[in-house]
């Protein structure tokens, strides 16, 4: 027996000034092999609807408190707690960083500090 897990179409992500919800349109389709030919023998249609907010750690952009009652949530929250990293320059990094989410759009404001501030003491000398 196989168990295969698509995306019947592309997840909607709506943006609102709580944090977001996200739709996932899924089709699970459960197959018997036989003499090594897999058979569908059924399909359930699934559509998973989540919602949380965002926050900012450091450089890293996380998506924090997603709500959904199954199984699979804790090893999800535990995947989106890591964050995604935000592109910075080099030698740079985020201060005093701020999410601000309108209805179609997450903005981040940050200050920029220097990692290593001898650098910029030995240029001024």
């Amino acid at each position: 027996m196989q168990l295969n897990i698509s995306l019947s179409s592309a997840p909607v992500v709506e943006v609102t000034q709580k944090g977001f919800v996200a739709t996932i349109f899924s089709d699970i389709t459960i197959e018997v092999l036989d003499s090594d030919k897999a058979i569908p023998v059924a399909c359930i249609s699934v559509d998973f609807t989540v919602s949380g907010d965002v926050n900012i750690s450091g450089n890293k952009l996380g998506v924090m408190r997603v709500f959904l009652n199954t199984v699979v949530m804790p090893y999800v929250n535990i995947y989106l707690g890591k964050g995604f990293s935000i592109p910075v320059f080099h030698g740079l990094t985020l201060q005093n960083a701020q999410l601000v989410t309108t209805s179609s759009k997450i903005i981040l404001c940050s200050d920029l500090t220097y990692i290593n501030s001898s650098i910029i003491t030995g240029y001024a000398s």
